[in-house]
C-alpha cells in the first residue's frame, strides 16, 4: 500500500509542476499589461527556467541540505510551494509566481533522489526493478494527462477555474501526504 500511495503522491506533484507552466503562460498572455518582465517571450522563457533552475538546485544542493528530512516532508514542502504558486497566479503576482515556482522545482528536485533512496531501502529486492518500472510509467503518464486535463478545462471555461482546480489538487495531495506520513510513522519498520 505504501509504495502505490507514495508513487501516486510523487506523480501528482510532478503533474502539478508540469501543469503550472502552461496555465501561467495563459494567464500572462491575458494580462500582458501587468504581468510582463521585458517581452512576452522572455517572460515565458523565464517561467520555464525558474522550475528548471529550482529542480537543478534541489538535486545538486538540496539533497545535501535536506539529507535527514523524509521524502514525505519534502513532498509537503513542495505542495506548500505549489499552493502558493496557484494563489500567486490567481492574484496575478508574477514575481511571487516565479519565486514560488522556483521553490516548488527545488523541492521536486530533492524529491527525485529521495524517492530512489526510499525505494532502495523500503521495497523488497525481488520487486525493485518492476517497482522502478511502475514509477517511471506512472510519472510519464500523469504529467501529460494532468496538463491536458487542466489546459482543456482552461480552454472550456476560464483559466482561473483550471488554476483553482490545480490549487485544490495541491491541497488534496498535501492532505494525502500527511495521512501517508502518519500511517508510516504508526507502523513499526518491517524488514
Amino acid at each position: 500500500g505504501g509504495l502505490l500511495t507514495t508513487v501516486l503522491v510523487i506523480a501528482l506533484l510532478n503533474g502539478v509542476l508540469s501543469t503550472i507552466e502552461p496555465l501561467l503562460s495563459i494567464v500572462i498572455a491575458g494580462n500582458r499589461q501587468t504581468m510582463l518582465i521585458g517581452t512576452y517571450s522572455f517572460t515565458i522563457a523565464l517561467v520555464g527556467a525558474m522550475a528548471g533552475v529550482g529542480a537543478a538546485l534541489g538535486s545538486i544542493a538540496g539533497t545535501r541540505l535536506f539529507k535527514n528530512i523524509s521524502l514525505y516532508l519534502v513532498v509537503l514542502l513542495a505542495n506548500v510551494a505549489a499552493t502558493f504558486v496557484c494563489i500567486s497566479i490567481m492574484g496575478k503576482q508574477l514575481i511571487c509566481c516565479l519565486i514560488t515556482y522556483c521553490l516548488m522545482g527545488f523541492f521536486a528536485g530533492i524529491a527525485g533522489p529521495k524517492l530512489t533512496q526510499w525505494l532502495v531501502t523500503t521495497v523488497d529486492r525481488k520487486i525493485l526493478a518492476s517497482s522502478v518500472g511502475l514509477i517511471n510509467t506512472v510519472l510519464l503518464v500523469v504529467s501529460p494527462l494532468m496538463t491536458t486535463a487542466f489546459t482543456t478545462l482552461s480552454a472550456a471555461t476560464q483559466v482561473n477555474y483550471a488554476v483553482l482546480g490545480l490549487l485544490i489538487l495541491s491541497l488534496l495531495t498535501f492532505v494525502v501526504t500527511i495521512i501517508v506520513m502518519n500511517k508510516t510513522k504508526a507502523k513499526p519498520a518491517a524488514k
